[in-house]
């Protein structure tokens, strides 16, 4: 207790801990706080649930209840977004809708920025703000994104203002010609393609390129908020399913007459009723995008020749009856003219197989009319190409979406998101919490296997000390990170957290053991080491209690260090690309900071928390040792 508190008194010891137990609690309290997956970069979906029974009703092959749903749902979202429907025509008028919005998707958002029209969404947007859009709150942040920003043209004058004197004729012109390229689009307005112009000039390394970056990183600002204006309409139209529904709706259709046709195409040309089907075959084989109109004709038809199969069916039992005699007496002539055909002297046989085959046809037209209805169909099938239409509901209202990639700081996102749109701050909660447990490991392993070896070299002395010290030696020689290296390039992808402690540990235990070993060889002929030994005490016994008990400190203070180097060590692996790549390290975020150029584009909150955390722990652990040293190194605290 009282070297506890002595220790405590140090106060390179005391920072040390602070800042150790700084990243220790928020790696372990902050995951308790947000549980949600480190992985997780979506939000949920508040039209997925509204749409609940219409998939419920798809599932069950309930067609007919899923049309009239459909129809429930668009009639209640006229009512609830109707106030919204010339804000939605301008969402979808300039092709927003066209690169899939209603999922989020980062890569997707970016790409509809880049591509879309902007010079020719300007006059829309004013036309609509100035109008007194019911609205019009919703697109004013995206009017002043395009109209100007303040940054952008301060950045502008200053490369106007730039010494250009170094340049030659064909540089200066690159150089003017490029500013007043961007400046055009900029008055369009058209920020997008004036930050494409940018990016064009710095990667084909233009003169002066390296001073572009100020005004890439402000039209870089200028595109991420357009981003997330887009994103907010999103947010607007999350609800406004109707496109999406009346897709699944003409998929229903689609698909029912599939099936009613696939119906109707089992009868067989034998069948008596074979030539009477042709109008109801032509339907079906010349259907095109109006499915609707095709149920209705083929309903049409289908109902007339169950009418057909009526009349036969009554004249086939009057046939049956009266015999030959109740021919005469049918007064549709087709009908008729089916009976007439008949052998007359077994007409009432032959009414019976007739009456047999239009009976079987109607079965099947029966299962073809049920089938146009929607009732008893799959909707869950489908091909590559020619998705279902449960598959177009659940595409175009997912349960969750995406949320934003590489947002920077916000009260949302305390530490932005990176570019899989994941939070920064929840990942390095994780993060660290995976850092400290390989360093813990491999601490443990490395201390354990250094004092085993040193207390043992130490002690016992003669050959095995030789071949201990030489084994070390021949460690030591061989630099540890290139066998680290080796070792995971040999594993492969298994690289679990404990495998990762334990591959360190086994290249980081040769200078404790040395230096274990030169504390034993001072202790070992101390006189209570020699009263032990001579009262006959076991060589473990003496290590253990006469031994190991003086140098506890040191070892205390070894594994310190071990556990420092263990976490540089992991991080360094990571950041090289030889970690595990599905797990949230420190060292990983780095490594996907630098591969996704997030430290050239200025996304700092990428990995300067990162580095910070990492700076933290490492620098605290070593304080901790060097205040501990100063509490039982008699040299120093003298």
């Amino acid at each position: 207790m009282q070297t506890i508190k002595t220790m405590l008194k140090s106060p390179r010891f005391l920072i040390g801990f602070i800042l150790v137990m700084t990243v220790v609690l928020f790696a372990v309290i902050y995951p308790m706080v947000d549980t949600r997956d480190p992985k997780a970069n979506r939000l949920p979906n508040e039209a997925y649930e509204a749409v609940a029974p219409l998939r419920a009703m798809l599932d069950a092959g309930e067609g007919e209840n899923a049309t009239q749903e459909i129809a429930r749902l668009i009639a209640q979202e006229e009512a609830d977004f109707g106030p919204y429907q010339a804000l939605y025509g301008w969402y979808t008028q300039n092709q927003i809708a066209d690169y899939k919005i209603e999922n989020r998707s980062a890569n997707i958002i970016s790409a509809a920025v880049d591509k879309m029209d902007w010079a020719g969404i300007y006059p829309t947007l004013t036309e609509y703000i100035d109008g007194g859009g019911d609205r019009s709150d919703m697109l004013v942040g995206m009017r002043g994104l395009l109209e100007g920003n303040e940054p952008v043209d301060m950045a502008l004058d200053t490369l106007r203002g730039l010494d250009t004197s170094g340049l030659d004729a064909a540089g200066l012109a690159k150089w003017q010609q490029l500013l007043d390229d961007v400046a055009a689009r900029l008055a369009e307005p058209n920020p997008p393609m004036a930050k494409k112009l940018l990016d064009d000039y710095y990667r084909a390394r233009g003169p002066m390129f390296g001073d572009t970056v100020m005004l890439g990183q402000a039209l870089t600002e200028v595109n991420d908020g357009l981003i997330k204006e887009i994103v907010n309409l999103n947010l607007l139209f999350e609800q406004y399913a109707t496109p999406t529904l009346l897709r699944v709706q003409a998929k229903i259709d689609s698909t029912a007459v599939d099936k009613a046709a696939s119906a109707v195409k089992q009868i067989k040309r034998t069948n008596a009723l074979y030539a009477e089907l042709e109008p109801l075959r032509a339907i079906f084989d010349a259907k095109g995008e109006d499915t609707a109109e095709v149920i209705r004709l083929a309903t049409e038809e289908i109902a007339r020749v169950r009418q057909h199969n009526r009349d036969v069916l009554t004249a086939a039992e009057a046939v049956r009856e009266k015999g030959a005699e109740a021919v005469s007496a049918i007064v549709d002539e087709t009908v008729r003219a089916e009976f007439e055909s008949l052998n007359a002297e077994d007409i009432v046989k032959g009414a019976q197989a007739l009456a047999d085959a239009h009976g079987e046809t109607g079965q099947r037209l029966d299962d073809a009319l049920s089938r146009l209805s929607g009732v008893g169909v799959d909707f869950g099938g489908f091909k590559p190409g020619d998705p279902s239409a449960i598959k177009i509901l659940t595409d175009g209202i997912p349960a969750s979406t995406l949320t934003l990639k590489n947002l920077p700081p916000s009260r949302e996102h305390p530490l932005g998101t990176d570019m899989d749109s994941r939070d920064v701050l929840l990942e390095l909660a994780h993060a660290a919490r995976l850092s400290l447990m390989v360093g813990l490991i491999a601490g443990c392993i490395a201390t354990v296997l250094g004092i085993i070896i040193g207390l043992l070299a130490g002690y016992i002395g003669g050959v095995l000390d030789s071949i201990l010290t030489t084994w070390t030696n021949l460690f030591l020689v061989i630099p540890s990170f290139v066998i680290l290296i080796l070792l995971s390039v040999a594993m492969g992808q298994i690289r679990e957290a404990w495998i990762t402690g334990l591959v360190i540990g086994l290249t980081a235990w040769p200078w404790t053991a040395k230096s274990v070993r030169a504390q034993t060889v001072s202790l070992r002929y101390r006189d209570h080491v020699n009263m032990a030994r001579i009262t006959g005490n076991p060589t473990w016994r003496i290590i253990a209690v006469e031994i190991a008990p003086y140098i506890a400190s040191y070892i205390v203070m070894a594994f310190i260090l071990q556990v420092a180097s263990g976490i540089i060590s992991e991080a360094t692996l990571s950041i090289l690309g030889l970690g595990n790549p599905s797990s949230i390290s420190l060292g990983r975020m780095i490594n996907r900071a630098q591969q996704y150029e997030s430290i050239v584009n200025g996304r700092w909150w990428e990995f300067v928390p990162v580095a910070v955390s990492i700076a933290m722990i490492t620098f605290g652990l070593y304080m901790m040792n060097s205040g501990m040293d100063q509490v039982f190194n008699p040299k120093i605290r003298s």
